[in-house]
């Protein structure tokens, strides 16, 4: 995958064929990934491709990694082994929220971040009619992750938000942002 969420699957599918596209049955592929720092790559996970030659390798990665997949070989076959491919880790952000509210209450949203991030700022954000967003307010999130934030100001009306967490300087995490959700004044 281009990314995934923290606590979230790589999924990583591939073919190992021979010359002509023979597909090679049975064979042992190993997936190998890499974390930034690191001099070696470890094996993550094991499969025996099937009678297409096709296989599927699944890892949990804990921060942005360095993935590729490998293939022993045997005395008539030579090893293999797949491109390099990178990818991010994006930090896990629940949202949730009232989505119908009262013509004088102000939106509310709670949520969490995964992996917790003691004091970083959570920033609440709402799309403008030309699809830009733009951050109303913030809150810092708390020993676990959690944050609760309320629109404030001109912004204390309905529409689509989102709650949005910058990467950390350190520790191989991307930016995370939860899913966008619609609020309607009733």
């Amino acid at each position: 995958p281009a990314w995934v969420v923290y606590g979230d699957t790589v999924t990583v599918r591939g073919v190992l064929s021979g010359a002509g596209s023979v597909p090679f049955a049975g064979r042992p592929v190993r997936l190998l990934r890499r974390y930034p720092g690191e001099s070696t790559y470890e094996p993550v996970a094991r499969a025996t491709t099937r009678d297409d030659g096709s296989f599927l390798l699944r890892s949990r990665p804990r921060r942005l990694g360095s993935y590729l997949v490998t293939y022993a070989g045997t005395g008539a076959v030579l090893a293999a082994r797949s491109a390099v491919r990178t990818v991010p880790v994006r930090q896990r952000v629940t949202i949730s929220t009232d989505p119908t509210l009262r013509q004088a209450e102000a939106p509310r949203f709670r949520g969490q971040v995964t992996p917790p991030r003691p004091g970083a700022v959570a920033r609440l954000q709402r799309r403008d009619l030309a699809g830009s967003w733009r951050t109303v307010a913030t809150d810092r999130l708390d020993a676990d992750g959690r944050y609760d934030v309320t629109a404030t100001g001109a912004a204390r009306r309905g529409g689509v938000w989102r709650v949005t967490v910058a990467a950390p300087e350190k520790g191989g995490l991307a930016a995370g942002r939860s899913r966008e959700v619609a609020v309607s004044i009733g």
